[in-house]
């Protein structure tokens, strides 16, 4: 298993699990969640990736204990901005992601 793999290899490895707000994503969190807390595994939280508004899995993820770090929201201008940093760094990914990041080093 890969997760194992990784476990042997890397010294203190940290976790940080990004899901897509589905319920069958959800479901493989959970699962996921439960390997590395019986693996004793540091987990940094969750990541909500391409959420549309319409779902979240955060709640779900707070009922598992475990931080959920935010929202990126799906953007179509992601695309037109690739290849152009600067153009990137306005799109509400980015923004999103700054925010997130900044949570973490909190």
């Amino acid at each position: 298993d890969v997760i194992l793999d990784l476990l042997k290899l890397i010294k203190r490895l940290n976790f940080l699990v990004v899901t897509t707000p589905s319920k069958l994503s959800l479901e493989t969190v959970k699962k996921l969640i439960a390997l590395l807390r019986s693996l004793k595994a540091p987990i940094i939280g969750v990541i909500e990736n391409m959420s549309t508004g319409t779902y979240s899995v955060k709640e779900e993820i707070e009922k598992l204990n475990t931080r959920f770090l935010g929202s990126i929201p799906i953007d179509p201008e992601i695309e037109n901005a690739l290849g152009a940093p600067e153009k990137i760094l306005k799109t509400s990914f980015s923004q999103a992601l700054a925010k997130i990041v900044n949570s973490i080093k909190a």
